[in-house]
């Protein structure tokens, strides 16, 4: 079900991208209540709260970021698994937790100042032998955090995109680090027909299998639908279909899908 407001916000929820092509102005007005729960905070206690989250992009993310209103409780409850998402993927990518501060800024300071952080995510990798004697680093995320994060974002996203807003959680979060997913996947994935759900456990290293994903990358190129959004290259992009469903691509290494109806 989505959210119902009072009679007074209801005609804010429009979708935003119609409007634009129409009018050619802004997206939707946000509505007071916070877009996460459902609520009416008071005004000391509205915040703006971006989507994408702010650490999941470089800092000179572009100027037209979607803003929404959020409680104050709410916005701060995200903020730690934002901090640890942003940090685990960052390490995941970079196959250790001293990634690369240009390529992961925000990670990169978080990591360097918060040591239980760096040690946490560290506990969670190993090194995994193969049969021809090579070694991969596989890291375990802690998917309950990374799922919250996602729906906060997905949910910004259909708002933006479609009007709609959905309070309750999603009947499904899949995440899959792209080079782990077959042709047939990735091709339903990056296109709006798809019947096969996405999950992986563990992540791997992205430097353990340059080849493989040289060739994904390949694939992403020439099969990517031009309904994807996307925010910054190489980094974030996105795409909404049937109204409820989103996926995400981050740093062109992790797919993500969020659906809040029944996928066919």
């Amino acid at each position: 079900m989505t959210a119902r407001y009072p009679d007074r916000l209801r005609d804010w929820t429009f979708r935003g991208k119609a409007l634009q092509k129409t009018l050619g102005l802004f997206g939707p007005r946000p509505p007071r209540n916070c877009l996460h729960c459902g609520k009416l905070p008071a005004r000391d206690e509205t915040t703006k709260d971006h989507i994408p989250s702010k650490c999941l992009v470089n800092p000179d993310f572009p100027a037209e970021l979607t803003v929404v209103n959020a409680c104050r409780k709410c916005n701060e409850g995200y903020a730690k698994d934002e901090e640890y998402f942003a940090a685990f993927l960052a390490s995941v990518i970079s196959g250790s937790t001293s990634p690369n501060s240009k390529q992961f800024p925000n990670a990169a300071k978080t990591l360097a100042h918060q040591i239980k952080l760096r040690r946490r995510i560290d506990q969670v990798c190993e090194v995994v032998q193969s049969a021809d004697g090579s070694s991969t680093l596989l890291w375990a995320p802690e998917n309950e955090r990374l799922e919250r994060v996602l729906a906060k974002n997905a949910r910004g996203h259909v708002w933006s995109e479609t009007g709609r807003v959905f309070i309750e959680p999603p009947l499904y979060v899949g995440i899959s680090p792209i080079q782990y997913m077959n042709v047939k996947q990735l091709h339903q994935f990056e296109n709006p027909i798809h019947s096969t759900p996405i999950g992986l456990s563990h992540w791997p290293e992205i430097g353990s299998e340059k080849l493989e994903r040289a060739a994904f990358e390949s694939s992403l190129r020439l099969t990517l639908n031009p309904s994807w959004v996307t925010v910054q290259h190489g980094v974030y992009r996105y795409s909404v279909d049937d109204l409820s469903t989103v996926r995400i691509v981050l740093q062109e290494y992790l797919a993500v899908e969020v659906a809040w109806v029944e996928r066919r």
